[in-house]
């Protein structure tokens, strides 16, 4: 079995494109769809995922611009210490470590101007279900900070992406993309539908989840600029709870 750093690594090497299409295989469903079908279904799955999270950026980043440009000119002393672009929030949830990484927009932030509930909580793992976090109707997003214990191993092993103040955001963003769609209705349709079995005049079709699920990791990743497909970060995750870390 690889281990994590040699699976990490993978990770940032990897087509989005192809971690995709093989999540879309995976699927109990997704298997039964012709290759090119899959193919066609994956791009247009990522396409819409991607555009609405391009329209979001355009939307808030540059309000959020204007906001800070005016509160610097009104009163330089009010700035926040050291980054503008991590809410007071999120600094609280993650214990006041700050992410190296940059990015326009903070999902937890804009997730509450949406009219969204962000939730740090804890959930313990297990064999049979682990879980980074969750969407809840109406619009309730929970974080696992379970993992935050594993921090100082991620950052000893190399891989600050994996500590928890690094990934939530990008939890937060995929699970902003099922409020908006759940909740909110605001992501297209994408209306394929898998035919199952025919009685009669009648056909049983079904939808494909997992297809709302790619756009939800697309969105998540152009929204963060996230270094790699986000459906690869939970198995690490575990990984990183078993020690399994150091590779040779």
């Amino acid at each position: 079995m690889m281990d994590l750093k040699a699976e990490f690594q993978q990770a940032l090497a990897a087509d989005p494109y192809q971690d995709a299409l093989a999540q879309l295989a995976a699927d109990r469903f997704g298997r039964k769809i012709p290759a090119a079908k899959r193919a066609e279904l994956t791009s247009t799955a990522l396409q819409i995922g991607v555009e609405l999270a391009e329209k979001l950026l355009q939307e808030y980043s540059s309000e959020k611009k204007a906001a800070d440009d005016s509160a610097a000119k009104t009163d330089s002393k009010n700035q926040p210490d050291d980054n503008p672009e991590i809410s007071h929030e999120t600094e609280a949830a993650t214990g006041g470590i700050q992410p190296s990484r940059q990015r326009l927009l903070d999902p937890a932030a804009l997730a509450v101007r949406l009219g969204a509930v962000v939730t740090d909580s804890e959930y313990p793992i297990a064999p049979e279900f682990t879980t980074v976090g969750y969407f809840e109707t109406p619009n309730e997003i929970f974080v696992n900070r379970y993992f935050a214990r594993y921090d100082e191993q991620a950052e000893a092993a190399g891989m600050p992406l994996l500590r928890y103040v690094s990934w939530r955001e990008v939890v937060i963003a995929h699970e902003l993309f099922h409020y908006l769609d759940e909740t909110r209705k605001a992501v297209p349709q994408q209306d394929y539908r898998l035919k199952l079995w025919q009685l009669g005049p009648y056909t049983h079709q079904t939808e494909l989840s997992v297809l709302r699920e790619i756009s939800a990791m697309a969105f998540a990743q152009k929204l963060t600029d996230w270094p790699f497909y986000p459906g690869r970060l939970s198995a690490m995750l575990v990984k990183l709870t078993r020690n399994d870390v150091a590779s040779p």
